[in-house]
């Protein structure tokens, strides 16, 4: 089971697909390699599954492009 898969009926992902994203000009697909992404917690900054990445300064890190490459891996597997 892939981290995707353990959080998926928590809720912690909901948002993603509230339109927030959508307004910004995510595409389906977008959204989904978005929930793979964030459902991972990320190893450099801690943000834990649902949590956009953050920069050491705090800075919110709020688009799919700017999140620390090491939390991309699962998809690459897959």
């Amino acid at each position: 089971m892939d981290c995707y898969e353990r959080v998926i009926d928590t809720g912690v992902l909901d948002w993603i697909w509230d339109g927030r994203l959508t307004e910004r000009g995510y595409s389906e697909g977008d959204l989904g390699t978005t929930a793979r992404i964030l459902a991972r917690p990320c190893p450099l900054c801690k943000a834990q599954p649902g949590e956009w990445c953050r920069t050491a300064g705090g800075h919110v890190l709020d688009h799919l492009d700017k999140a620390h490459v090491v939390r991309r891996p699962m998809l690459r597997s897959r």
